[in-house]
């Protein structure tokens, strides 16, 4: 049980890291609690109910994953997540957020998988249905270190 929990956490660190598992990661000036408090905030109360986000999984030292589901077309689920783990998350003052996957529905596309032009598409909707509203500036990053720094 201990290497497969080993092996979970290497492969979901490459899903952020790995230039080929993340679209872009998105660096903020606040710690993680307040941006992700924003992110549910913010869409939850969007009234077009246009767009609505749900928590994935969490665990305590691994990443946590959320879905944004955008209900108009096209219709779409975005997979993101906060890089680092919890004990990181509670002493620094930055947060990092990856843009990591498209779901049409039935199935899941990441960098690999898609093309320049349907990530930069994703890009813009992610920054500008979501990102915009939260009110926290931030910086779009391809760097590939693990933590907002």
């Amino acid at each position: 049980m201990k290497y497969f929990s080993v092996i979970a956490l290497i492969f979901l660190y490459s899903c952020f890291v790995n230039p080929e598992g993340r679209i872009v990661f998105y660096d903020f000036n606040s710690p993680k609690a307040a941006v992700e408090q924003k992110l549910f905030t913010t869409i939850n109360a969007d009234s077009s109910g246009g767009i609505f986000v749900e928590e994935g999984d969490k665990n305590v030292n691994a990443f946590e994953v959320i879905y944004v589901n955008f209900k108009n077309s096209p219709k779409e689920t975005y997979q993101v997540g906060f890089t680092c783990d919890s004990m990181e998350w509670n002493h620094s003052p930055n947060s990092r957020l990856a843009l990591i996957g498209v779901s049409d529905g039935k199935k899941w596309q990441f960098a690999r998988d898609l093309n320049k032009q349907q990530m930069e598409r994703m890009q813009q909707r992610f920054e500008a249905e979501v990102l915009l509203k939260l009110g926290e500036s931030y910086v779009k990053s391809n760097e590939t270190n693990t933590c907002a720094e």
